[in-house]
């Protein structure tokens, strides 16, 4: 994931069954998020939250939501999205996903 929400420059590897786990606000959900949209294009982000505030906009411009002039990470006038993923089978089967945004 490059600048989506508060990452910049992150590679997460999965493999198997995946637990994942931290404390209220650590990104958990934003994470699943970037998966979801990569995979499937699907921009209903965190539905079982019911929250509505959260868009492609807001990920990419890293979306504080705070007050003021440090609501977005990134203040530019153009920002860019960039998530990539590999995503095996069992069977060794391989599909590609990439999103730019």
């Amino acid at each position: 994931m490059v600048q989506w929400s508060r990452f910049q420059n992150v590679c997460i590897e999965l493999e198997g069954s995946t637990l994942v786990t931290g404390v209220n606000g650590s990104g958990k959900s934003t994470v699943l998020d970037a998966m979801t949209y990569l995979r499937t294009g699907n921009t209903q982000f965190n539905k079982a939250a019911k929250d509505r505030d959260r868009t492609v906009l807001g990920y990419v411009r890293g979306d504080t939501r705070s007050n003021g002039e440090a609501r977005y990470l990134r203040k530019w006038q153009r920002c860019q999205l960039y998530c990539d993923g590999i995503f095996r089978s069992d069977a060794g089967s391989a599909a590609h996903g990439r999103s730019m945004h």
